[in-house]
């Protein structure tokens, strides 16, 4: 399952913050252009477990709202929000710096190094995200009609979470 999507109001160190030239900054470890798996936990984990029960035994799912770069979700907050931002790369040092609580600062530097090294599904090819789940239907009266019926679960974007969620200029909830 991906990072929280309201993890980017309850925690600080998931939001970008204001500079001194009026922009905001997001810092992370990861590179900008690694992707991040967001999930809407309230409206759709029940979605996750739908599209396994779909699937049936053997399958796998992504448990993951939207997938984005770090790049883009600063520019879709920035947009969001209407104010000029970037991302930052920042070494694990300053990361653990910025956080009280030491076992969460390991915590975020080892998911992220395994996300550097395995991807956010652990390096499997066959892991499918919601939106790609499929059935295939095979005929009961001729073995030679194959349908797929595409299921495609809809999830959150996280353009819809952060325009519904009312962001103020500070990038606090209003």
């Amino acid at each position: 399952m991906g990072s929280y999507m309201d993890n980017l109001k309850r925690s600080p160190i998931h939001s970008p913050k204001k500079q001194d030239n009026g922009s905001y900054v997001l810092s992370g470890l990861q590179s900008p252009k690694s992707l991040e798996p967001f999930v809407d936990t309230v409206n759709d984990t029940g979605k996750f477990v739908e599209a396994m029960e779909k699937l049936g035994p053997g399958k796998k799912v992504f448990g993951v709202s939207d997938l984005r770069t770090e790049e883009e979700f600063v520019r879709i907050w920035c947009d969001i929000v209407g104010v000029e931002g970037g991302y930052q790369q920042i070494p694990i040092e300053k990361l653990q710096a910025m956080i009280r609580h030491k076992d969460l600062a390991r915590e975020l530097v080892e998911s992220r190094g395994f996300n550097a090294d395995f991807g956010w599904n652990g390096g499997e090819e066959d892991v499918l995200m919601p939106r790609d789940v499929s059935l295939l239907l095979i005929c009961p009266w001729s073995c030679s009609v194959l349908t797929i019926l595409q299921l495609g679960i809809k999830t959150t974007t996280l353009e819809e979470y952060l325009s519904r969620e009312g962001w103020a200029i500070t990038g606090e909830k209003e």
